[in-house]
């Protein structure tokens, strides 16, 4: 029952996709951000994709871990400077992606 709240796997996880995304996307290039711009760095995060798959399978996880590691993705790049649309919206496709286990 204690492990169902066990949340470290997913906060460690999210944190490591910060740091990739950090490095593929620093958010000085996006000074210019609009709503709806993520599309255009897709192809940058495509490397992510296999990542996030690979987690998927070997993770069981339930509704509270999967809100908690959108929660930590979220702040994590908030923290760091990107924007807050942006951060919602790769942190939504993530989650989306996490918990549908399709492409999106």
């Amino acid at each position: 029952m204690l492990k169902w709240f066990d949340t470290r796997e997913s906060e460690e996880f999210a944190r490591s996709l910060s740091k990739d995304i950090l490095a593929k996307i620093p958010p000085a290039s996006l000074s210019n951000y609009k709503r709806g711009d993520v599309g255009k760095h897709a192809k940058s995060l495509q490397s992510l994709h296999g990542r996030i798959e690979k987690f998927r399978k070997e993770n069981r996880l339930n509704f509270y871990k999967t809100a908690k590691l959108g929660n930590t993705l979220k702040w994590e790049l908030k923290e760091t400077g990107y924007p807050d649309d942006f951060a919602d919206q790769i942190t939504k496709d993530i989650v989306v992606r996490l918990t549908a286990g399709k492409s999106v």
